[in-house]
């Protein structure tokens, strides 16, 4: 490879040259034999500098994939924490990076030697499978399939399945001119293509397996792909399904606590390091079993503290809203199946619902059905400008024997207002339904309620060809007896303090009845103020406590000073301060005296 074949740019001007082709501008050389495709270098500021070659630079230089420049790693996070503003496209990079690098390490410590059934070929495939794993997400991370799809009653709708589609998109449109390697890339065969998706898919792996066995057997599948049979390994490297220890989790988590500022006690690079392939799957060095339980440990702690922030979370129920109150003018739910109109979706709707009208006529005249729906949704968003967001108003932590040993349901928001009975001494509250909005959280260490040490194999030392299991209470006793909980929080769309207020006695009330050894989050106050009610009428400017307790402190340093300044206290500026603290108790007690 000549020097000059290489150019060196940072992420945000990767593949930018050929735009031009790809946007439809007026190329005079579009007709002339296509140059040589380059390989790229990136300056990351997670991995540092890493190589991406020609095909992934090809595929990088097409619109589908230069749509997650406008996709955000983690939704709406950056409005709660400002640093929080990188991109899907950083994160597939890096994903690609760190998937290469674990193809090429099996291959040079094992493949080569034939240990493991392995060729080149398939670290390009696992390479691409990283770079286009997350190319399906839709806006705002996965609120749109999690919370905007399901709210419009669409189930059956999954990223994984929309990047499968789209990377035939961009096999039949953007890499057809060149099918096998022309102009000096690799090629992307129809095999290496089915590979791609199942590694980026593997519930579609599995179902395409069982179509196979039923057509023809255990031969079917083995003559079909091989690497159904003896390279399970390569399915653990970007989406792991046995234990959840892929390349995809180690560049989110890296990317993701960097731009919030967490630290966490995970080594990744020792992990991919001190692993080797055995029994058709990844295993890793006894010596790492901490250092992987950190992995888990701290991608818990993001969840608990960055991707489940209670104001993030109230932030992704407005924008969610907005979202469906611009159905009517947007009409987003069909764009979600055609790869072509679905790689137009991307974060600026905020900015489109926000403009809609501005620079052009719309195409609908005011007053009708899809104005009122445009004008909710912009209300709701200028609400978001203002900060004005839906009030947090409690949460409970479900106890794990509840989960366990009873029929717990999540209730509905009409259960939570049935069990609300106002105090004696409040004016009741008219409580809206649709002001109420309730949520479930379960955070976890990745698979559920078990712990996810248990399914992964570990050896001795490399000499070692025999991996087996460490049982958690082998490696330590100061390891979580649970491993998942479940949380319950309420939010009101009515920023109202009374309302605020009286949804915490609904909810606490609730508690007693149905969730009893539950606890909540904030103890409930009854008749409590608000913060901005409280400090208005703490006239004596205390830290520490309500004001009728400082108020006599208050007045007895008040008359303390009074017969300093009558000449009864001979303490100034000068006097040492332990001889000054004891004339001020002494004044104290002379004061108190006389007021008795």
């Amino acid at each position: 490879m000549d020097t000059d074949d290489e150019d060196f740019f940072p992420a945000s001007q990767v593949a930018m040259e050929r735009a031009d082709i790809q946007c439809g501008y007026p190329n005079f050389e579009a007709n002339l034999p296509r140059p040589k495709s380059k390989g790229k270098y990136i300056q990351d500021d997670v991995h540092g500098i890493f190589r991406m070659d020609p095909l992934c630079v090809r595929i990088i230089d097409t619109p589908p994939f230069q749509r997650l420049r406008e996709c955000h790693q983690l939704g709406l996070t950056h409005m709660i924490y400002p640093t929080a503003n990188h991109k899907r496209f950083e994160h597939s990079l890096g994903v690609a990076h760190l998937a290469q690098q674990v193809g090429e390490k099996i291959w040079k410590d094992q493949g080569k030697r034939g240990d493991v059934d392995m060729d080149r070929n398939d670290i390009k495939c696992v390479t691409l499978a990283g770079l286009l794993h997350d190319v399906g997400h839709g806006p705002f991370s996965h609120v749109f399939d999690y919370e905007f799809l399901k709210l419009m009653g669409i189930n059956n709708w999954y990223h994984e399945d929309m990047s499968c589609k789209i990377l035939d998109l961009i096999l039949d449109r953007y890499l057809c001119d060149s099918p096998q390697g022309a102009d000096g890339t690799a090629s992307v065969s129809d095999d290496d293509a089915k590979l791609i998706k199942r590694l980026i898919d593997r519930d579609r792996d599995n179902m395409e397996l069982k179509a196979d066995a039923k057509q023809g057997g255990d031969a079917g599948v083995a003559n079909r792909r091989p690497y159904y049979d003896t390279r399970r390994f390569l399915f653990d490297i970007v989406a792991n399904q046995r234990n959840s220890i892929d390349v995809d989790k180690f560049d989110y988590l890296a990317r993701d606590s960097r731009a919030v500022g967490m630290k966490l006690g995970v080594d990744f690079k020792r992990i991919m390091q001190f692993s080797r392939v055995l029994d058709d799957q990844i295993c890793f060095k006894q010596s790492e079993y901490h250092n992987i339980y950190q992995l888990f440990h701290g991608r818990m702690m993001m969840h608990r503290q960055v991707y489940t922030h209670k104001k993030a979370k109230s932030l992704e129920f407005m924008v969610v809203d907005a979202l469906k109150a611009a159905e009517p003018v947007l009409k987003l739910t069909e764009k979600i199946y055609d790869p072509e109109q679905f790689i137009l979706l991307n974060d600026t709707l905020i900015t489109t619902i926000k403009q809609y009208g501005v620079w052009a006529r719309p195409p609908f005249e005011e007053g009708s059905e899809e104005w009122d729906a445009l004008k909710r949704a912009q209300g709701i968003l200028q609400r978001v400008e203002r900060r004005e967001l839906y009030r947090h108003v409690n949460e409970i932590l479900v106890p794990p024997e509840v989960l366990r040993h009873t029929n717990w349901h999540v209730p509905t928001a009409e259960e939570i207002l049935a069990c609300y009975r106002p105090q004696e001494s409040s004016q009741p509250v008219n409580l809206n339904v649709d002001d109420v909005i309730v949520s479930k959280l379960c955070i976890n260490y990745s698979m559920k309620d078990a712990n996810p040490l248990d399914n992964v194999l570990f050896f001795t030392d490399f000499a070692d060809d025999e991996p087996r299991h460490i049982m958690q209470q082998v490696a330590s006793s100061l390891m979580p007896m649970n491993f998942q909980e479940t949380t319950l929080r309420l939010y009101s769309r009515n920023r109202s303090p009374e309302v605020v207020t009286a949804l915490q006695e609904a909810l606490e009330s609730w508690r007693k009845v149905y969730c009893n050894s539950g606890s909540l989050q904030t103890p409930f106050k009854p008749g409590r103020t608000s913060r901005r009610n409280s400090d208005a009428a703490d006239t004596t400017g205390s830290l520490h406590g309500p004001p009728a307790q400082h108020t006599g402190s208050v007045r007895l340093l008040a008359a303390a000073a009074a017969n300093r300044s009558n000449g009864g206290g001979e303490g100034g500026l000068q006097q040492p301060l332990r001889k000054r603290r004891r004339s001020l108790a002494d004044e104290i007690e002379g004061a108190q005296g006389n007021a008795e």
